[in-house]
């Protein structure tokens, strides 16, 4: 009888108490309270920096398009029936969550793929017509919302009161003899 009140007590003692599994509890459930924070963080990181890759691949597609137009197309979008170094808006273009230009030349906006980015270039040509300076705006809007143009920069507004701000890239392009 003995041996068995001495296994009995050897099991109890092997057993963790009340106490040990709540504190254990309590370390496992601040850890994943913290876990879950950086996951936010994480993912808002993660989100911004995909805007930011496909904003620079749309960018490079705009400037790609300009650099290969001649200068004279340049200027007459720009600055032939504008005052000089005064920016004339071009249509704005529309961009997929990839980065693939929707609805070019005029054809429809599809349905069924939604466009997020949308992107407006303004040019304007100096007085001596042979500089241009061409502003790029990259806003990504998913709830497709018109979005007001800025008349001095051809760009998107880019008022305190607006929901989006653009990414502006400016360049030079210049007349070559």
């Amino acid at each position: 009888m003995n041996s068995r009140r001495l296994s009995l007590y050897q099991k109890a003692r092997a057993a963790f108490s009340l106490i040990e599994v709540t504190i254990a509890i309590g370390i496992t459930a601040f850890g994943g309270i913290t876990m879950m924070g950086l996951l936010s963080v994480g993912l808002s990181n993660f989100r911004s920096a995909v805007d930011m890759s496909v904003g620079a691949q749309i960018m490079q597609q705009v400037v790609a398009d300009v650099q290969q137009s001649s200068f004279s197309n340049i200027q007459s979008s720009g600055g032939s029936n504008a005052l000089p170094d005064t920016a004339v808006p071009l249509p704005v273009r529309y961009f997929d969550d990839q980065g693939t230009e929707q609805g070019r030349n005029g054809a429809a906006l599809p349905v069924n793929q939604p466009v997020v980015y949308h992107v407006a270039v303004g040019v304007s040509v100096n007085t001596t017509g042979n500089l241009a300076t061409v502003v790029v705006d990259v806003v990504n809007n998913p709830g497709n919302k018109t979005l007001p143009r800025d008349g001095a920069t051809g760009g998107f507004s880019t008022s305190p009161t607006s929901l989006y701000t653009p990414t502006r890239y400016t360049f030079f392009v210049s007349k070559t003899q």
